[in-house]
């Protein structure tokens, strides 16, 4: 089978139908404007972090612009508050993060491993090493603050930290989301045993309904922003 990254992982414990749709039969989704934000941020963060001591503002914010991701806003007016909002952002983590610089164990850090079989692949925003303990960073530019259940229950950064200990060989002590709006990261202590293991039971579920072709359209909360309602026996006319 195809290696499960953690989004089509979740699409798939969502609705299996929107999985078929976008990795079996390969129907791309459209552009949305918080994707093209996110990334944006997420690389302009990336460019902070690789140098040996902070870049200057000027030159993080030039290399903001010069990236910027336009596709997906709803207007010019759209685009532009939200470029305008990324700049403030940016401004202030500059500002946070510059006199306490710290260079990354590892940033953008892409992994493909097999969990009891199953290929797994995916891209880890950060790892910082504390001693020979490490923590794992997942940026976030939604609206909502996450809080602190919200990144104890978050499988994403379970997979991660699967992945980190495989790679690197050492005991993760805590994951994190930083929240690049708030400038504030939350954390929670790294998953056990038995939290790591819950994880790996539901992905084995997952790849067993893929395999077997299970699909079945499931309506939730999140059906009012799919892309495939036209396609979807729960919309269609």
């Amino acid at each position: 089978m195809r290696p499960l990254s953690y989004t089509s992982f979740s699409t798939y414990r969502k609705c299996p139908f929107k999985y078929k749709l976008r990795y079996v039969d390969g129907v791309p989704e459209g552009p949305r404007h918080y994707y093209s934000f996110g990334s944006t941020l997420h690389r302009s963060v990336e460019f902070f972090y690789k140098h040996f001591e902070a870049p200057e503002l000027d030159e993080l914010l030039g290399y903001y612009d010069k990236h910027w991701v336009s596709a997906g806003y709803g207007s010019k007016e759209q685009e532009m508050e939200y470029k305008a909002l990324g700049t403030h952002i940016l401004t202030l983590f500059h500002e946070l993060n510059s006199d306490n610089y710290l260079i990354p164990l590892a940033l953008e850090r892409s992994f493909k491993m097999e969990v009891e079989g199953i290929p797994v692949r995916g891209i880890i925003d950060r790892v910082d090493r504390v001693g020979s303990k490490l923590r794992i960073i997942d940026y976030k530019s939604a609206k909502r603050m996450p809080s602190s259940r919200d990144v104890s229950e978050n499988q994403q950064l379970t997979m991660y930290q699967l992945a980190v200990e495989r790679d690197f060989g050492h005991e993760v002590e805590k994951v994190g989301i930083y929240h690049l709006r708030r400038l504030k990261t939350i954390w929670s202590p790294a998953r056990t045993l038995e939290e790591k293991n819950q994880f790996i039971g539901q992905l084995m579920e997952v790849a067993e309904g893929i395999e077997s072709c299970h699909f079945p359209a499931v309506k939730g909360y999140y059906c009012q922003h799919c892309d495939y309602q036209l396609r979807c026996p729960h919309f269609r006319l």
